[in-house]
């Protein structure tokens, strides 16, 4: 058996001094290099918070500047918007408005009656579930009723609905009620039904048109781009028409860029 080297002893042995003399000093560099590190850790979920609310607050701000060339006088509050609609995208927009209206903390309504709502759109755009409230009526005569309880009702910023067919007069109540109970009324309804009378202060018609493939600098997440024309109602600044693409990242919707030209 070969005998241990003497240096080798002597390096072990040291090191064993060195760790017992100095092993209270030890643990304080160990605990503050563990701090230092928690310390990064935490700055840089700050930072990164923080990016994303500036983000967030930019695109909030964006979408402002956008509902001032809907609605000049700022989104009525106490008025029933009818929105004729033309492909996808309108149901988005009317949950955008109706969660703006709602900044009040007020609830919104959907009125559901063929169960084709589901509520991870809305959520997905900032509404908080706990303040969405669906209606699911079963007969038709129950869902008048409902739709005009909820837009009589003062703890719902908007009410949206779109199975529903109310009559002329019917609509002239609901438009009313509106105005009486400070609530935003939302119908949507297919653009083949233009022709239509409708008791609606205000007429948009929404159309999609093609998605909106992201270019070098635009946001993956911009896919909906949709065209809005004034047919009763309020005034856009920018014409008769605007058009502006919903982010389903952010829960916002922005002015659309212009498309180049074909060469």
């Amino acid at each position: 058996m070969t005998p241990p080297d003497p240096s080798l002893l002597s390096r072990t042995a040291s090191l064993a001094e060195l760790k017992a003399t100095l092993g209270d000093l030890l643990a304080p560099a160990r605990q503050t290099a563990e701090a230092e590190a928690e310390i990064g850790e935490k700055t840089e979920t700050q930072e990164k918070t923080g990016t994303q609310r500036h983000a967030h607050t930019a695109a909030r701000e964006e979408e402002e500047g956008v509902l001032e060339k809907i609605f000049p006088h700022g989104l009525p509050a106490g008025e029933l918007i009818e929105i004729l609609h033309r492909g996808f995208g309108s149901g988005t927009l009317a949950l955008c408005l109706a969660r703006v209206a709602s900044r009040d903390g007020r609830a919104i309504a959907v009125l559901d009656p063929c169960r084709q709502f589901y509520p991870h759109p809305a959520t997905a755009i900032g509404i908080a579930p706990q303040q969405l409230i669906v209606l699911r009526p079963k007969r038709s005569t129950e869902a008048i009723w409902a739709l005009e309880q909820a837009v009589r009702c003062r703890g719902f910023a908007a009410v949206l609905w779109r199975a529903v067919r109310p009559t002329l007069r019917h609509l002239r109540r609901l438009q009313h009620a509106c105005e009486q109970y400070d609530t935003l009324g939302l119908l949507l309804r297919a653009e083949t039904t233009r022709r239509q009378p409708t008791a609606a202060r205000t007429r948009l018609r929404v159309t999609a048109t093609d998605a909106h493939r992201p270019g070098r600098h635009a946001s993956p997440f911009f896919q909906h781009r949709l065209c809005i024309e004034r047919l009763r109602g309020a005034h856009l600044a920018a014409g008769n028409r605007i058009e502006l693409e919903m982010d389903y990242a952010s829960g916002t919707f922005r002015q659309a860029p212009s498309l180049p030209l074909a060469p």
